[in-house]
């Protein structure tokens, strides 16, 4: 049942990247939606959350200057499914120390860590 709910994010995660804004906000309208504009330096940058409350997850969608999404981070609910996870992705997937990352067939996925938080990173190959 877990591996299950993690390769529906997984799905969820990838199927986003190289998508516009439009398309992603139409194919998730039936999921709780908040956009943002995020502004760091004076450099805006537009972010679209979508929660999954049956995965007890949410990914932010951040794109590029054409409104493509580039980058799709997961954030868990608890620190049990992160770690979870993060073991899932151990046994399914490739992992290369050289760059830190996993490979799946769609994309790459990194952990990263900011502080306190703990999320990871999807970007394309």
């Amino acid at each position: 049942m877990q591996n299950n709910k993690f390769k529906i994010l997984i799905e969820h995660a990838s199927s986003c990247l190289g998508k516009s804004d439009n398309k992603i906000k139409d194919t998730y309208k039936g999921h709780p939606i908040c956009l943002m504009e995020y502004i760091e330096k004076d450099v805006p940058e537009h972010v679209i959350e979508i929660r999954f409350d049956n995965q007890g997850a949410t990914i932010s969608l951040y794109f590029d200057d054409k409104q493509s999404c580039n980058t799709v981070f997961l954030f868990f609910d608890s620190t049990q499914d992160e770690d979870s996870f993060i073991d899932y992705l151990t046994s399914s997937a490739n992992y290369s120390y050289k760059c830190s990352r996993w490979e799946l067939p769609k994309c790459f996925v990194k952990v990263s860590k900011r502080k306190e938080d703990v999320y990871l990173m999807f970007y394309p190959k």
